[in-house]
């Protein structure tokens, strides 16, 4: 779209035939991951799955009038409702990052809790940094390093937890005209980075000896899926050494 007079109204002709009609939206700039989409969530335009406007089938030359993010016929526009939040993360505690995105709900540019939207710029020092416009009212939202998000349990200070304890995310409250700055540590409820803690080695060892005849033995977890044929253990006076946070991983001894 261009803007040949400068007077901030851009425009495009393209040519359909009779009865086309499309879901379509509207960018500021060339965003591949739609990070610059417009954002009508919870207007009476937009339209499922993803807040998109819709073109009903044209039966002649038609002229759309409208504002950017707001569900206007004309091409007047009022100051949109909302506020900018700068959401920054301290990543310095991760060994590798390749890439830092912000995902969250209640109309979360990009689409709710896309993990490929909103990628954040490194500021310096390890800390990443981006500013999205965002809609009035309480938002969920998380930091991901390389498409991993941040976990957090249940009651951690600054989250709420939903849907039987299944998610538990950040929340920020959006109040329209106020403009915010958040500044955490990944995983961390303060500025702080936490590091993830490390897989540990654990050796497992069972005396089988009081069976009068073992044909197998094998250890199952959520580490493998409680698969009885994952991981074998050894033979007599042999052990299987299976990687898994001990910590975190509900285990069965099976033997047959």
């Amino acid at each position: 779209m261009t803007d040949p007079d400068g007077d901030g109204v851009y425009s495009l002709t393209i040519t359909r035939p009779v009865g086309f009609n499309s879901d379509y939206t509207i960018t500021n700039g060339a965003c591949g991951d739609f990070s610059c989409k417009e954002n009508i969530a919870g207007q009476d335009c937009a339209v499922a799955p993803f807040d998109d406007r819709n073109l009903p089938a044209v039966a002649q030359d038609t002229v759309i009038s409208t504002c950017f993010a707001q569900c206007t016929d004309e091409a007047i526009c009022a100051p949109p409702v909302g506020a900018n939040v700068e959401f920054c993360v301290d990543v310095s505690c991760l060994d590798e990052v390749n890439t830092v995105n912000v995902f969250g709900n209640n109309g979360f540019p990009g689409g709710d809790f896309n993990p490929d939207a909103n990628p954040l710029t490194d500021t310096g020092g390890g800390v990443y940094c981006g500013t999205l416009f965002l809609n009035p009212g309480d938002t969920e939202y998380k930091f991901l390093v390389n498409g991993e998000q941040e976990t957090f349990d249940e009651g951690t200070p600054g989250t709420v937890t939903c849907c039987d304890g299944q998610f538990t995310n950040r929340i920020i409250s959006v109040i329209d005209g106020v403009d915010q700055n958040v500044l955490f540590g990944f995983n961390g409820s303060d500025e702080n980075c936490v590091a993830p803690i490390p897989p540990t080695d654990v050796t497992l060892c069972v005396d089988l000896s009081c069976f009068d005849a073992v044909d197998a033995a094998s250890v199952q977890g959520t580490f493998n899926g409680f698969d009885p044929a994952a991981n074998p253990l050894s033979g007599p006076d042999d052990n299987q050494i299976v990687d898994v946070d001990f910590t975190q991983s509900a285990m069965i001894l099976s033997t047959e």
